[in-house]
């Protein structure tokens, strides 16, 4: 079942300027967070993962393959690393999970069973509402 989820930050001219010079996804800030949760090695446990993402500054991390949902979302936004990181999406067991950003810092997120889907439906759902829209390599959890 397909989730996409909308979210929409337009933040004044000065997010205008900023999008437009973003090198997105080739920047040190697409980069996934390292696999410390893949060390969470118990076997036949759900995982979850989480995408923290920050309108201001435009950083943002994944974290997948975590034991604990509140886990995941509380490891991404301290990766994240910015006073104004905020959680985009969750995604659970077996869920492959990502974003795109698009001009005027509009972001959508989805959820989907591969990571193909998730990267489709969030770069078409972020396209429904705004232009310009890159979409981050998703992540999966097993």
């Amino acid at each position: 079942m397909k989730t996409p989820f909308h979210i929409a930050a337009l933040v004044g001219t000065l997010a205008l300027t900023a999008c437009a010079g973003i090198d997105f996804p080739g920047t040190s800030e697409s980069a996934a967070a390292p696999r410390s949760a893949a060390q969470e090695t118990k076997p036949d446990v759900p995982r979850y993962g989480a995408i923290a993402f920050s309108d201001q500054s435009q950083r943002w991390r994944f974290r997948w393959n975590v034991i604990d949902p509140q886990r995941a979302a509380d490891l991404a936004m301290q990766d994240c690393g910015d006073s104004g990181c905020r959680i985009l999406l969750t995604f659970g067991p077996a869920e492959c999970g990502t974003f795109a950003l698009g001009q005027n810092s509009v972001t959508a997120a989805a959820k989907a069973q591969t990571p193909r889907q998730a990267e489709t439906e969030a770069k078409a759902a972020c396209n429904d509402i705004g232009a310009g829209c890159r979409v981050a390599p998703a992540q999966c959890n097993t």
